[in-house]
This record gives structure tokens, C-alpha cells and sequence, in this order.
């Protein structure tokens, strides 16, 4: 999972946010991803695209958004749902 949140960063880096912006994405990918693999019972580092699908990913994001506030909540989503650049 490490490579593709790096992939995005990198994608993402294209559009010059902030420092601060990137950081932020990357939290709200890794957190998601940690509970996404929490509830496939895998270590983060096995999390493979495989795991992915649409409600495995509602699951995992209604469980992280129980505890981050709305605009983190959309900001995340809105990190998930980007394509990367990557094909």
C-alpha cells in the first residue's frame, strides 16, 4: 500500500498543493487503509488492490469517519475517489 499512496502523492504533487495538503492526503489514505486491512484481518503492508471493492471501502470509511471530522471525512473520500494518473 506504501508504493501507491507515494504513487498518488506523486500524481497529486503535479496540481503544487501545499505541503500541508499532501501530508494531509497521505494520513487519509493510510487511515483508511489501516482500517480497511483491520477488517480483512491483513497487516497494512498486505493490503492489495485485490481487497478493494466499493463495500469494502464504505465499511472502512464509515469506520474511519466516526472519529475525523466532516471536512477530513470529504477530503479523504474525495482522496479515494481520485484516479492517481497511474494506469
Amino acid at each position: 500500500m506504501a508504493g501507491l499512496v507515494d504513487d498518488f502523492l506523486y500524481a497529486a504533487g503535479a496540481a503544487k498543493p501545499s505541503p500541508h495538503t499532501l501530508a494531509a492526503y497521505r494520513r487519509d489514505l493510510t487511515g483508511v487503509g489501516a482500517r480497511l486491512a483491520a477488517a480483512e484481518d491483513l497487516e497494512v503492508a498486505e493490503l492489495r488492490l485485490s481487497v478493494l471493492s466499493k463495500p469494502a471501502l464504505r465499511r472502512a470509511m464509515a469506520s474511519w469517519a466516526a472519529d475525523h471530522a466532516k471536512a477530513s471525512v470529504i477530503r479523504a473520500w474525495s482522496s479515494w475517489n481520485r484516479p492517481s494518473g497511474n494506469k
